[in-house]
């Protein structure tokens, strides 16, 4: 009888360039602290923006798994769809860098004049969750 053993699992080791990126995205949330999250959130969908364009960092990659995953999609949808995408990661860090530091008024108050929040008061108030 012989044992088979356990796959061993691989765990990314940060390069120096991740390290770097990491580093600069909290400078960039910390000096964006004080503007509010609005101001944040706007600047993040810009920063995405730049590392989809000029900077295109990992774009290619994102480009090929776009198209593997939708190949209906001509060669404008697959930039439009990543370009979006590079916004939207933007935007998603830097809003939630600034609201891990906010206190639990400030990030209702952010949230407060969303549309349809009725619809997430009254899951919560019948004890239900919610995905957003």
């Amino acid at each position: 009888m012989t044992a088979t053993a356990a796959p061993v699992r691989q765990v990314a080791v940060p390069t120096v360039v991740h390290r770097v990126e990491y580093a600069l995205l909290r400078v960039v949330a910390a000096v964006l602290r004080p503007f509010g999250w609005r101001a944040a959130s706007a600047a993040g969908a810009a920063l995405g923006g730049l590392a989809w364009w000029p900077l295109r960092i990992r774009a290619d990659r994102v480009e090929r798994t776009i198209r593997a995953c939708f190949p209906e999609f001509d060669d404008a949808r697959v930039r439009q769809v990543a370009r979006d995408s590079y916004r939207s990661l933007g935007r998603t860090s830097i809003e939630s860098i600034v609201l891990s530091r906010a206190t639990k008024e400030e990030v209702l108050a952010a949230f407060a004049d969303a549309p349809h929040v009725d619809v997430l008061e009254r899951a919560f108030a019948l004890g239900k969750g919610v995905i957003l």
